[in-house]
């Protein structure tokens, strides 16, 4: 079994820190619809309401609440925010030419992601580097509900991939 963070080991956000990606899309907001000038302070407080294992749909729930913009345009603004995530995401070669040689050599090959992304975001990226993974190989803790941190996700992980392997 062989397994690849995604953040940072497989991709790398062309940004010197995460919390740009959300300044540019500060930026594009306001641009695009003239309402977003605190966004990034309403984002931050909604991630202070939400349990620590969220999605981002329920980021976008939250800040619905928190702000005063109408549905389609948040459904808008979260979009975008996946358009300006994978604008920015860029993949790191050596490490992808690894995955690639462990998928030829029939490796069981896991994606692992502390993160509130869409599953669906991780499979088009590596969609787009030609890697396929059945999405029960691309383990996210917003979808497993279970965290690094906590060691929960690395639990998960033992018992569900490791352990039925052993058995």
């Amino acid at each position: 079994v062989i397994s690849f963070d995604f953040f940072d080991t497989l991709f790398m956000r062309a940004v010197c820190d995460p919390e740009d990606i959300f300044r540019l899309l500060e930026v594009e907001i306001q641009e695009e619809w003239q309402c977003a000038n605190n966004f990034i302070e309403i984002r931050n407080e909604a991630k202070k309401r939400l349990k620590k294992q969220y999605s981002l749909d329920d980021l976008y729930k939250e800040i619905e609440k928190l702000s005063a913009l109408p549905g389609p345009v948040i459904q808008s603004i979260k979009k975008k925010e996946l358009q300006v995530e994978k604008k920015l995401l860029v993949p790191r070669p050596e490490s992808v030419e690894v995955m690639q040689y462990a998928l030829r050599k029939k490796k069981a090959v896991y994606v692992v992601s502390d993160m509130y992304l869409p599953l669906h975001f991780f499979a088009e990226m590596l969609n787009s580097c030609q890697i396929k993974l059945p999405e029960e190989n691309i383990l996210v803790s917003c979808v497993l509900d279970c965290s690094k941190k906590d060691g929960s996700l690395w639990d998960y992980y033992n018992k569900r991939i490791i352990k039925e392997r052993a058995a």
